[in-house]
C-alpha cells in the first residue's frame, strides 16, 4: 500500500528534521534529532533552536531561518554546530497559513561533516601534488640548464662547422624547451599556459643568440589566449626552427632585417605566421618533403602532432603560417 504523503510523520524523514516558530521555538522533532543531539523530545520542544544548538543567546549571522523571515522562501546555508562538532547543510523550508502569515518553518539539517573532511583531504593532497609538480619542472628546467651548459663548454672545443651548427641547434631547442618549463614552474596552472606570455619572449631569446641579432629587428602582434602545456610545446619547437632558419640564411649578406610575428584566434582556430623579409626560401625546399633537412622535418612532426597544416609563402621574403584548433 503507497504511503499517504500528505500525512507524512516527521519520524519518516531520515534527516534531522525539527519544526520551528517564527521566533526560533522548537515545535516538534523527529527521532533523527534526538539520536544526533542526544535529547529528548521533551528536551528539545520549547527551546530555542540556537540556544541549544549554538549555546548562543541569539541566531548565528548565517542563519536559514533569518533569511526565510525576510524572502518568504526555503533558504540553504552550510554550517558548523560546534556543539555538534560538525557541518550541515541546513535547509528552511516556510509554512504560511490560510492568510499567507508565516506560520512555522521546516528545518531539516543533513550532517555533511566526513564530506567535508573528505574534501579537506583531497584538497590537501591537491596542493602537494600541486608542489611536487612544480618541484618537477624546476628540476627539468635546472638540468636543462645543465645540458645547455656542458653544450656550450663542447662549442668551445670544435673546430668542424658542420659541428659546430649541429651543437647550436641543439642547445637553442633545449633553450626554448627550458623556457615552457620556466614559465610553468611560475604558474598557478600547470596544465595551460598563457600564449603571448609564452611566445614574446622565446622570439626575442632565439634571435639573441645569433651572431647577426643586431641587424634583426622584430614586430609582434600575438593575441593573448590560453593553450595547454603540451601544446604550447610543440609550437615552441617549430617556432624555434623557423626562427633558426631565417636568423642563420634569410639575412645573408645583408644589413638588415625584419621578423614579423603575428597570432591570432578565432573561434578557436589559432593562426601564426612568421614571416621575414630576407632571402626567400628556395623553391625546391618543400616543407612536407621528407628531404627538407631535420629542422623542417621536425616543424612537419609538431604539426601533426598539433592536428594543423603548415604552408609557405614566398613574397618580398617567406612567410611561414601555421593553422591549427585550440581544442582538438
Amino acid at each position: 500500500m503507497m504511503k499517504d504523503y500528505n500525512t507524512i510523520r516527521l519520524d519518516d524523514i531520515g534527516h534531522a528534521t525539527i519544526v520551528l516558530d517564527p521566533d526560533h521555538n522548537i515545535l516538534g522533532a523527529n527521532f533523527a534529532t534526538q539520536k544526533l543531539t542526544k535529547h529528548s523530545l521533551e528536551e528539545l520542544i520549547g527551546n530555542k533552536c540556537y540556544k541549544l544548538f549554538h549555546e548562543s543567546n541569539c541566531p548565528p549571522c548565517d542563519c536559514p531561518l533569518k533569511k526565510v523571515k525576510n524572502s518568504k522562501q526555503m533558504e540553504t546555508s552550510e554550517m558548523t554546530v560546534e556543539i555538534l562538532d560538525g557541518k550541515f547543510l541546513v535547509t528552511c523550508t516556510p509554512c504560511f497559513d490560510i492568510t499567507g502569515k508565516l506560520e512555522k518553518i521546516v528545518h531539516i539539517a543533513i550532517d555533511i561533516t566526513s564530506i567535508k573532511l573528505a574534501e579537506e583531504k583531497s584538497q590537501k593532497r591537491l596542493s602537494e601534488n600541486e608542489l611536487m609538480l612544480k618541484e618537477v619542472h624546476h628540476r627539468i628546467k635546472n638540468n636543462m640548464n645543465t645540458i645547455a651548459g656542458l653544450m656550450l663548454l663542447q662549442l668551445m672545443d670544435l673546430q668542424e662547422p658542420s659541428a659546430i651548427a649541429a651543437l647550436n641547434d641543439a642547445r637553442s631547442r633545449i633553450l626554448s624547451m627550458m623556457m615552457l618549463y620556466d614559465k610553468l614552474y611560475c604558474s598557478t596552472d600547470f596544465k595551460n599556459i598563457s600564449f603571448k606570455e609564452y611566445l614574446s619572449p622565446l622570439v626575442d631569446e632565439i634571435i639573441s643568440n645569433f651572431p647577426n641579432k643586431n641587424i634583426v629587428k622584430t614586430q609582434k602582434d600575438i593575441d593573448e589566449f590560453i593553450l595547454d602545456s603540451k601544446k604550447m610545446s610543440y609550437i615552441g619547437i617549430i617556432v624555434n626552427e623557423l626562427l633558426t632558419n631565417i636568423m642563420k640564411y634569410a639575412f645573408e649578406g645583408r644589413n638588415n632585417g625584419l621578423i614579423a610575428v603575428s597570432a591570432k584566434i578565432k573561434d578557436n582556430n589559432a593562426t601564426i605566421s612568421i614571416h621575414d623579409n630576407g632571402n626567400t626560401i628556395p623553391e625546391a625546399i618543400d616543407i612536407d618533403s621528407t628531404s627538407c633537412g631535420f629542422g623542417l622535418y621536425l616543424v612537419q612532426m609538431m604539426t601533426r602532432q598539433l592536428a594543423g597544416t603548415m604552408k609557405i609563402e614566398r613574397n618580398n621574403g617567406t612567410k611561414f603560417i601555421l593553422e591549427f584548433n585550440c581544442k582538438s
